[in-house]
Order: C-alpha cells, then structure tokens, then sequence
C-alpha cells in the first residue's frame, strides 16, 4: 500500500479523516495489517512547524504498529522547500524496493527507470473536470497575465505570481 497524503492544521485532508480515526480505534487489533508492505509520502509545509507531517507520520506509526512493515522509508515533501525535489527523490526509490519486496523479475525495475509507459492526453479538459462540473464553471479566457513578483531589483524574488 502507497499512502500520498498531507496533513492541515494537525488534522487529516477531509477523504482520510475516517481512516486516520480507523487506525487510532482502540479495538484495533495488534495485528490488523499483518503480512501487509507499505509506504508514506507525506506533504506539508515546515512553516507550520507544529503540525508538519502530523497526519503521515501517524499513518507510518500506526500502520507499523499495527502489524504492517515499511516496504519503503516514509518520504516528505516540503511546499517551502523545493516540493517537487523531495518528491522526484522518495519517487526515484520507490519502484526498486517494490520491485525486491514483491520478488519481481529486475526487468521491471529497469523498465520504471527507463521512464513512463504511459501517457496522457487530455481530449476536453473542461469536460473531464469533475470539479469543474460540480460548481457548474464556465471556461474563461485569460487576456491580462503579468508578473507580480520583482525579479529586476537588488533583491529578486525566487518565487513566480
């Protein structure tokens, strides 16, 4: 099992309250999830430094302390550092320590790291968005799109708005 979650405020993203409260349940038996390998990629931001990676954190203890094992080390990614880093790199591990766990063929490992088998491409991208959907959005178009950060002064901004 993959876990990709992150944590607000302390607290679990709204689909995983019911499943954070499932793991802390203390009729939960010792051995829930024994015989299951699992890995946590938590996403968070230190500038909440009391709560980062609360919620993956506790999804990596309880799910160990439950019986299951850490097929792979709990990887975290920080939305103040350089997010995408943190994730390439837990990402760049990931299929070789599946591939030993699950005692699959070497060739599969090569073949992740050879790069994607798949591809997407999106046909209608406002009719695929159930969220667009949902709030009964219309499409738009952008006529104005500016730069608000300084990138031309003594001191430029890294960031882009």
């Amino acid at each position: 099992m993959i876990v990709v979650t992150a944590s607000y405020n302390g607290q679990p993203p709204d689909n995983a309250a019911k499943f954070c409260r499932w793991l802390r349940d203390p009729s939960l038996s010792a051995d829930a999830f024994a015989g299951m390998q699992y890995s946590v990629f938590g996403c968070g931001n230190r500038d909440w430094a009391a709560t980062y990676q609360a919620v993956p954190t506790l999804i990596d203890i309880e799910l160990a302390r439950h019986g299951a094992k850490p097929v792979y080390e709990r990887g975290e990614g920080d939305a103040r550092g350089d997010f995408d880093r943190d994730y390439r790199a837990w990402y760049a591990g990931l299929f070789p320590s599946l591939t030993a766990a699950l005692h699959l063929p070497d060739s599969v490992a090569q073949a992740q790291a050879s790069g994607p088998r798949l591809s997407v491409a999106f046909v209608n991208k406002l009719a695929a968005s159930a969220i667009i959907r949902s709030y009964s959005a219309v499409a738009m178009t952008v006529r104005v799109n500016r730069e608000l950060q300084h990138r031309d002064c003594a001191r430029p901004s890294e960031r882009s708005t």
